[in-house]
């Protein structure tokens, strides 16, 4: 069905132009699709359609928030849109930045919408926001990585404005039917009630933490093996998006090491991290998790001893090679997919 066609069906389902300006409650929603021209994503003319929507949102009042609404988000705001993660847009950066008002409300990359980074604020307000169905992550160089259960996500924002105008985000778990997350963005109107710039973020982020006694349950296998982890605690409110596993040799030298995501993207109560290490040749070794914040903030770790039987270090060397080699046809693999 070409584009035309199905902006026109878009108008009959919702008896609204696919790109629309209507006002809920006192407040503006824009709404841009992709052009109707299938060889241009969105058009000269949509983009000066947009700039006398957002003037005449903001002249009817500039002290109150603007919902634009598309389906990409704006390239280096939210999780998912930097050049790298590849949903990132520039088509309307330029205007968006002319309006402290707008809010940016966009989707297509469906990473987590309760991940912190998921909120940009900078010279507008971008937030991300998420997917009705499966969930996508950049991880250790990994883009659009999907974890096994990422199928049974589901998550979408209710969104308040209170007489101040400002804003309640409470992200939803459609599936296990609770709330993931809840934020508060002060009136995104005024210039200086931006608390969600990623460095502001970062600096009130704090990393996470075992309880006192936390304990690793290990189980050898040939070669490696699987290691269950207590889940830790968040100490910021902010969820804990990673954890990380190694293994030492008797010099103290790392010579395995593994991650996985917990599924911090659910409201699901997870009490623990299953993790595995391959490639480890026969001997006695250090096994360690930690746990990570978005921000890269780490947890002391949590470590024990364990022996394991395995190949000899000289075969053990050659299948970390082929390994390398592997992760990186991975990687030049996600990058230009």
């Amino acid at each position: 069905m070409k584009r035309k066609d199905l902006r026109a069906y878009y108008s009959t389902l919702t008896g609204n132009d696919a790109d629309f300006h209507v006002v809920i409650g006192g407040y503006h929603f824009i709404g841009v699709s992709a052009s109707s021209m299938d060889a241009i994503h969105y058009d000269a003319g949509q983009l000066i359609w947009l700039k006398k929507q957002l003037d005449a949102a903001v002249r009817e009042d500039p002290a109150k928030p603007v919902f634009v609404i598309h389906h990409e988000p704006v390239r280096d705001t939210v999780y998912g849109s930097s050049f790298y993660d590849g949903w990132g847009i520039t088509r309307f950066s330029a205007i968006l930045r002319q309006y402290p008002q707008v809010v940016d409300l966009a989707g297509h990359s469906h990473y987590p919408l309760n991940d912190p980074r998921s909120i940009w604020q900078g010279a507008f307000t971008a937030v991300g926001t998420g997917a009705i169905y499966y969930s996508e992550f950049t991880v250790e160089g990994l883009r659009a990585y999907h974890p096994a259960d990422s199928d049974d996500t589901a998550s979408c924002w209710i969104i308040e404005a209170d007489k101040d105008h400002n804003l309640r985000l409470r992200g939803y778990d459609v599936n296990e039917q609770k709330l993931l997350c809840q934020e508060i963005l002060k009136n995104p109107a005024d210039r200086s009630n931006r608390d969600f710039t990623p460095a502001k973020r970062k600096a009130a982020s704090r990393a996470p933490a075992f309880e006192d006694g936390a304990a690793l349950k290990v189980s050898p296998t040939f070669g490696g093996c699987t290691v269950s982890a207590p889940a830790a605690l968040s100490q910021d409110g902010m969820p804990v998006v990673l954890y990380r596993v190694y293994a030492k040799n008797s010099l103290g030298l790392t010579v395995a090491k593994n991650w996985t995501l917990p599924s911090y993207y659910r409201a699901v109560d997870q009490k623990t991290i299953d993790l595995t290490l391959t490639g480890l040749a026969d001997g006695e070794y250090t096994v360690g998790v930690v746990a990570e914040n978005a921000y890269g903030g780490q947890s002391a770790p949590i470590e024990c001893k364990v022996k394991i039987s395995g190949d000899n270090a000289f075969v053990t060397f050659f299948a970390r090679i082929a390994q390398l080699f592997r992760n990186l046809k991975d990687f030049l693999t996600h990058l230009f997919w």
